[in-house]
């Protein structure tokens, strides 16, 4: 920058990042916690989904990840709720809490009849 300025040269730097800060909370003591994710590159497009299973005292438990294929980022989402509710059941944690950043999804477990009947199970 002190060579650009000793030639008169005008720099516009990009504007910094904002900052947001986020907390992860623990489950209640005997609850598990995952916390899960999805995403699609385009729409349709390569999409997968992962997430962490954690306990009260934020001892990592497992994790999982899975590749979709091809599909759009509402199913990739809902699938990666799925997931994570169905490897909950298998390893006996039947008090879950998951947390998803999609509101659609979250909307879809209330009101089923919100999503494609293709989505059905």
């Amino acid at each position: 920058f002190v060579i650009l300025k000793a030639f008169n040269v005008k720099i516009h730097p990009p504007n910094t990042p904002k900052i947001k800060e986020i907390l992860w909370h623990p489950p209640l003591t005997s609850w598990t916690k995952c916390n899960s994710d999805g995403a699609a590159h385009g729409s349709p497009g390569n999409a997968a989904c992962g997430g962490v299973f954690r306990d009260y005292q934020a001892n990592f438990l497992g994790c999982y990840a899975f590749n979709i294929g091809v599909t759009y980022a509402l199913l990739v989402e809902l699938m990666g709720a799925i997931l994570a509710i169905e490897i909950a059941f298998e390893k006996g944690w039947h008090r879950l809490w998951l947390e998803i950043d999609s509101q659609l999804v979250t909307l879809a477990f209330k009101q089923h009849h919100i999503i494609s009947w293709t989505l059905h199970n």
